[in-house]
């Protein structure tokens, strides 16, 4: 979680901001469920099928929303 806090990851959305490989924000597809969503942190944590049981693991159903989601990448 720190580490999306921070940006500080390998999310599409972060990664082709940068270098030679820059890609347009609209571009940044996650490449994990190819759902023509953005890889970014929302689509990470609570959207891509591919990672539903870690999601159910460590993360309440609770914060399953975008105002949930919110307060849960703003927890100390």
């Amino acid at each position: 979680m720190a580490k999306l806090r921070l940006s500080s990851h390998k999310l599409r959305i972060e990664v082709g901001r940068y270098g030679r490989n820059r890609l347009e924000r609209s571009l940044r597809y996650c490449e994990l469920c190819n759902s023509g969503d953005i890889e970014d942190e929302f689509n990470f944590t609570l959207i891509c099928p591919r990672l539903e049981k870690t999601r159910q693991q460590y993360i309440k159903p609770y914060y399953y929303s975008v105002y949930k989601f919110i307060e849960l990448m703003g927890q100390h």
